[in-house]
């Protein structure tokens, strides 16, 4: 086949197996279903699925981005799956960038795609859009690379044992993009690196950013006055195929967290979500298990805040693991402090590095760090046909524009 699509309308079914359910169609419009059987010629795998999203009541007003998250992780396993041929894990989130907001109401459209394909793992493209009313079109909303690990009955890796023949993934574009992004990981854990011995930060007035100095704010608080702590339980609706919870939902809990710890900080509501840096999942969470997220603000701008957030588990009735507490999910957020019209609102709070201890003192280093990175690459960090009109690969519907089936009322 020279396409190969997947289309997924309306996933959230009860049952995690329905919701994984979706057909193939090939060029010639010929129905079938994903199987062993597909040809290793060139094929692009693409996916997509729409869903409204938010409640009508709060119509127009910004969703939480964890929503969106959500849909992601199910559009990213989705296609992983099927190019797997059986069950997979999410691995990591790459940096989530959020160029546009999308609104409770809005027509959320998921296109994905695989990208590379490695011993065990698969690198997912997501690009998210909103439909613009006004416009009659899907508009780009944001950016996500997703990295899926095939998984055995043990929730061991697995082989894959096939390769990607893709024309657009194997492009000069794409693979001159992955090697971009790969090379500016690789200079930001260089930096990160030279960050972990402490006694570099003892002198907290050294550690502010310069930029900072002479920011005027009405109060300044430790890093450790920001923390907020989150308990949470999951119940059997929140477990995947693999009898383990959900990454979407995880991602949910992990941007609420966040975005209720930005709010504290910053004494108003208008906390949104525009970014996140790589969220890495470390371990299954069960439905025995109890989670516990902690959120901190460890860097503050004029109009923005990073918040940490660092997720930790206590195993439930699992063996000789029982009452243990690991952890499990990490990851960053920048929130943007807005006013009611959705305007830009300078923060009032400030950061008091000289009350903060020296961990916290090199998390504010290391967030830092990061944002002057993204700041001096940030265009590095999106494909440069980003902004390309949709579709940006055309993915075929079940059936054709023509096929006697839509008429039949």
């Amino acid at each position: 086949w020279d396409s190969l699509a997947f289309s997924l309308a309306e996933p959230l079914m009860s049952d995690p197996q329905q919701r994984a359910g979706v057909g193939v169609i090939s060029e010639s419009g010929d129905m079938g279903t994903a199987s062993a059987e597909i040809a290793s010629t060139s094929v692009d795998y693409v996916s997509f699925f729409t869903r409204t999203v938010g409640v009508e009541a709060l119509r127009g007003k910004r969703i939480a981005a964890g929503v969106v998250l959500d849909l992601v992780d199910i559009a990213a396993g989705r296609i992983a799956y099927e190019f797997a041929e059986g069950v997979v894990a999410t691995v990591s989130f790459d940096r989530v960038d959020i160029t546009a907001p999308v609104l409770h109401g809005d027509l959320v459209r998921l296109d994905a795609q695989l990208l590379n394909v490695g011993k065990s793992s698969m690198l997912v493209q997501v690009r998210v859009y909103r439909l613009d009313i006004v416009r009659r079109r899907f508009v780009q909303a944001q950016y996500c690379l997703v990295t899926m690990v095939a998984i055995d009955e043990t929730l061991r890796p697995r082989r894959i044992g096939r390769p990607l023949l893709s024309p657009y993934a194997n492009s000069v574009e794409v693979r001159t993009f992955l090697e971009t992004r790969d090379a500016l990981h690789r200079e930001m854990s260089q930096k990160l690196a030279a960050l972990d011995d402490l006694e570099q930060f003892a002198d907290a007035g050294a550690v502010v950013d310069p930029e900072l100095l002479r920011l005027e704010v009405f109060e300044r608080l430790p890093i450790a006055a920001t923390r907020i702590e989150l308990r949470r339980a999951f119940f059997p609706s929140s477990l995947n195929h693999n009898k383990t919870v959900f990454g979407g939902d995880v991602l949910i809990q992990m941007e609420e967290a966040a975005t209720v710890c930005a709010r504290r900080f910053a004494r108003h509501e208008n906390m949104h979500t525009i970014s996140m840096t790589r969220i890495n999942f470390k371990l299954p969470l069960f439905v025995e298990d109890v989670v516990e997220l902690v959120a901190q603000v460890v860097y503050s701008r004029v109009h923005t805040c990073f918040v940490t957030v660092t997720v930790v588990v206590q195993r439930g009735r699992r063996g000789e693991q029982q009452g243990k507490v690991f952890v499990s999910h990490t990851g960053g957020f920048v929130l943007i402090s807005l006013d009611e019209a959705g305007s830009k609102r300078p923060l009032t709070v400030g950061l008091d590095l000289a009350a903060s201890s020296l961990l916290e003192r090199r998390a504010y280093a290391r967030a830092r760090t990061r944002f002057h990175c993204w700041r001096a690459n940030q265009a590095k960090f999106l494909p440069a046909d980003y902004d390309a009109a949709w579709p940006h690969i055309p993915v075929p519907t079940f059936l054709r524009a023509d096929d006697a089936a839509l008429w039949a009322e």
